[in-house]
């Protein structure tokens, strides 16, 4: 995994802020095509696999900083999920019923308020900016402080949080709520 001490000397190049979580075989959009993050040499080069053809791309921390500034590299930070779930993290929101795009842009809301004041990641700090973001947008449900910080882990990295990245993958599951009606029927009669 990309650690921290890469992401401060990163940050110390240009005085910015970076709070990218790059995980082993991750996708990484470089200049339009997939590659998989596969470590971070010892010279402090970042080593890429093209998804397609598997071909090995290393970037010093200035180019990889220089790329993702210019929206070059863009972290896909749904590569996490399941492959199943990629393209639906991808579909458009417009294609969303009203109540997940509604959810996605709750979410989306705590998230960049925690993005423009950052505080400590503790009950402490988090409380405070929830209860703020609440009353500035009139939510009557607040998520709990633990939520949202698996939603900064999880939706996007500071400053780069996309309202897709923060809908539900619920309906890929595979689970339904109830029981089928015809098993339900085949319960009775046994």
């Amino acid at each position: 995994m990309f650690d921290a001490r890469s992401a401060s000397r990163l940050a110390e190049l240009e005085d910015v802020s970076l709070n990218l979580r790059l995980r082993k075989n991750g996708v990484v959009e470089i200049d339009g095509r997939n590659h998989l993050f596969a470590r971070l040499l010892d010279d402090g080069r970042f080593a890429f696999d093209d998804e397609e053809n598997a071909k090995r791309k290393t970037l010093r921390e200035s180019e990889f900083l220089d790329r993702y500034r210019a929206g070059r590299i863009v972290v896909r930070d749904w590569s996490v999920l399941p492959v199943k779930f990629r393209k639906e993290a991808e579909r458009s929101l417009e294609t969303l019923p009203p109540e997940k795009t509604t959810k996605a842009e709750w979410r989306h809301a705590y998230c960049v308020a925690f993005d423009a004041n950052p505080v400590v990641k503790t009950e402490r700090g988090l409380v405070p900016l929830i209860e703020h973001v609440a009353a500035e947008n009139g939510h009557d449900v607040k998520p709990d402080w633990r939520t949202l910080l698996t939603w900064l882990r999880t939706r996007g990295v500071g400053g780069r949080r996309p309202l897709r990245a923060m809908r539900s993958f619920e309906e890929l599951r595979g689970r339904k709520k109830g029981v089928d009606p015809e098993a339900e029927t085949s319960f009775r009669i046994a």
